[in-house]
């Protein structure tokens, strides 16, 4: 090999690393860098509809949004959570909500966490939410999230949300 091809083809795989992610024509990255999860802001606020309806009764927000809930399921698949959500609850009906309000209440606990929605909702099929993995902020700016949420949530549906149902 000449030392000009060499030079260039150390040149080209140098120029891909610096390049980075590929970038739409649109300007938009083309990869996830928060999480493989991707679910839209309108499936995430079903969710939050969910979760004030059934989940409130027991479950604080708060509980769904912290350091611990992070450290347990950073890295686990959507799965993973949504079998663990539709297995147990609600409490007194296990696996008895449609599939999509599990779905939709996954999208609301990841948003709980600072992960940020996309243009494509949550796929509800176990190969589709087995391959993503759920890489939540260990920073307590989910903490924020949760206040924009909750903020968000409260001004439309403020019936559903009474503060004897928040629970610390």
């Amino acid at each position: 090999m000449l030392p000009t091809a060499r030079f260039s083809s150390v040149a080209l795989v140098g120029a891909v690393f610096i390049a980075g992610p590929v970038v739409a024509q649109d300007g938009a990255a083309t990869t996830r860098t928060t999480a493989d999860s991707s679910f839209t802001d309108p499936q995430a606020e079903r969710g939050g509809i969910v979760f004030a309806r059934v989940c409130l009764e027991c479950h604080a927000r708060v509980d769904m949004a912290n350091n611990d809930f992070r450290f347990k399921w950073s890295g686990q698949s959507t799965f993973e959570l949504f079998k663990s959500i539709v297995t147990t609850m609600p409490d007194n009906n296990p696996g008895g909500l449609p599939r999509s309000d599990y779905t939709d209440v996954v999208a609301y606990i990841l948003k709980l966490n600072g992960v940020p929605p996309g243009p494509i909702e949550m796929a509800d099929d176990s190969a589709s939410m087995s391959r993503a993995k759920m890489n939540l902020p260990s920073s307590p700016s989910g903490q924020g999230a949760l206040a924009r949420a909750t903020s968000a949530l409260l001004g439309r549906h403020t019936d559903a949300l009474r503060p004897h149902a928040w629970r610390k």
